[in-house]
């Protein structure tokens, strides 16, 4: 998390080391060294393209008919 507010930040830190935030690990404060460091490595990564994956797969087809056969 990038932030501009230093308390907000401190009180995120605290969050993340207690489990009371889930998805960040780190909170960043944009006028610090700390953001600096952070753009120089997004700076390092290479963007590619990602590769198409499938996220269901079947031959069935849902219709509002078999639906409420299944309800009613």
């Amino acid at each position: 998390m990038v932030t501009l507010h230093v308390k907000e930040a401190e009180s995120v830190k605290q969050k993340i080391k207690t489990g009371d935030v889930i998805g960040l690990d780190k909170v960043v404060v944009a006028t610090s060294k700390d953001f600096d460091e952070l753009i120089k490595e997004i700076k390092q990564y290479k963007a590619t393209e990602p590769p198409t994956v499938k996220v269901i797969s079947s031959t069935q087809i849902v219709t509002k008919d078999k639906i409420e056969s299944i309800i009613f």
